[in-house]
């Protein structure tokens, strides 16, 4: 944009004109913003000043942010682009909402018949890894919210992170504690095309003993006597590509879990204990994830209190301050 010095007896165009209205606009506007950021503006309720709110927290300053219908990512104090991050969209009949909020995870219903969750805290990899422990593992193994329970009519789980396309999750739990000597050997029947396959694990393994889980070649877990949680981590750096198997080998655990993100099927077998296997694809109809077709906008919305506008609106100017 060129601001334009008009002098007199000068034809003004229209475009130069609003060009210069905007502007100054604009620098009032931001202007307006850094005061609410530095120090407390007291507005009159005479519906002639401007509304303006400064993101001092996800509530903004003046508490008029609907943070459950905002599809923005709060970022110390600013909004941020949330589609920049990881994310899962459900596509679905109806999703009990509240259910979701576990493992710094948030989920909004931005359109009829879909919902985004995503989490607000760490990098882009404990991201994914909480919104997978969210559907697939819960708060602690016993209560997986990508269930028939919380999703009722999933016609479709789209994922933001192009490698997990394609994959389906299990959750292996042993049903009570094991105490004794066992190795569970789960074997992929793809082996091919399980690009990127991931893994989390929780082995309490308190007693005397020593506990590993392997996902091909590759350690992931090993307890003796301590509890291990890599659940909701970042577990990237161990990503295995067509694993023929992974292997749970235990002294003397007491409780073992684990989740797996994979291509095709699992099948298992134990030297003793019991085990509860839960495939989400057969047990809760979850279809194996797809990628994101259309991405949502990133919206903030604000209640605007009572007396702070006039109750007629014929036109009005929005100034971002993006950083």
């Amino acid at each position: 944009m060129t601001l334009t010095t008009f002098t007199d007896g000068q034809v003004l165009y229209a475009s130069e004109a609003n060009d210069n209205f905007s502007a100054s606009l604009r620098s009032s506007g931001l202007n307006t913003i850094r005061q609410l950021q530095d120090r407390s503006v007291t507005f009159s309720a005479g519906g002639i000043d401007s509304f303006a709110d400064a993101y001092t927290d996800s509530n903004g300053r003046m508490n008029t942010v609907d943070t459950a219908n905002a599809t923005a990512l709060f970022n110390t104090n600013k909004y941020a682009y949330l589609f920049n991050y990881p994310y899962v969209i459900i596509e679905a009949t109806s999703v009990v909402e509240a259910n979701f909020a576990i493992n710094n995870c948030a989920i909004i219903n931005y359109d009829t018949g879909k919902w985004v969750l995503y989490c607000t805290t760490g990098t882009n990899a404990v991201k994914r890894a909480q919104i997978y422990k969210t559907l697939f593992y819960g708060s602690n193994g016993t209560d997986p919210r990508c269930t028939t329970a919380n999703i009722t009519g999933i016609t479709a789980l789209r994922t933001s992170v192009t490698r997990d396309v394609g994959k389906i999750a299990n959750l292996e739990d042993t049903a009570s504690s094991l105490y004794t000597s066992s190795t569970f050997t789960g074997t992929f029947a793809d082996t091919t095309t399980s690009a990127s396959c991931s893994m989390w694990g929780y082995v309490d393994d308190a007693t005397v003993g020593a506990t590993t889980l392997t996902l091909g070649a590759t350690t992931l877990i090993s307890a003796s006597s301590t509890t291990v949680d890599t659940t909701g981590t970042d577990a990237e750096a161990n990503e295995v590509t067509n694993p023929a198997n992974f292997v749970f080998n235990c002294a003397n655990a007491q409780e073992l879990r684990y989740v797996v993100l994979h291509v095709g099927t699992i099948s298992g077998t134990a030297t003793s204990g019991t085990f509860t296997y839960t495939n989400f694809n057969v047990t809760h109809s979850i279809p194996a994830m797809s990628a994101v077709s259309v991405v949502p906008d990133s919206i903030i919305t604000h209640t605007i209190p009572s007396g702070r506008l006039p109750s007629t609106i014929s036109s009005a100017h929005l100034t971002p301050m993006v950083s």
